[in-house]
């Protein structure tokens, strides 16, 4: 394996890991306002809190996928 098929491996490895983040930042979004619509229109209080609770969880994927990129360029430039 040289050089350039290693930097193409994790660049492709980044990439995946990129969507899968943005997807489940999508779906996390969708499922918290699903869920807080659900408990205003049944009068379900707990569930119109439980997004607030996710809203860490949200952020870190959002963190993730905005800094996978810079992150995983700078280890390819220090290792390689």
């Amino acid at each position: 394996m040289g050089l350039d098929t290693i930097t193409e491996t994790s660049a492709e490895i980044v990439r995946w890991g990129t969507f899968f983040t943005a997807v489940f930042l999508a779906l996390g979004v969708a499922a918290g306002w699903l869920e807080t619509e659900l408990g205003i229109g049944l009068g379900i209080p707990s569930l119109s809190v439980a997004p607030r609770l996710r809203l860490p969880i949200l952020t870190l994927c959002f963190l993730v996928a905005v800094f996978a990129v810079p992150i995983s360029n700078a280890v390819v430039e220090a290792l390689f």
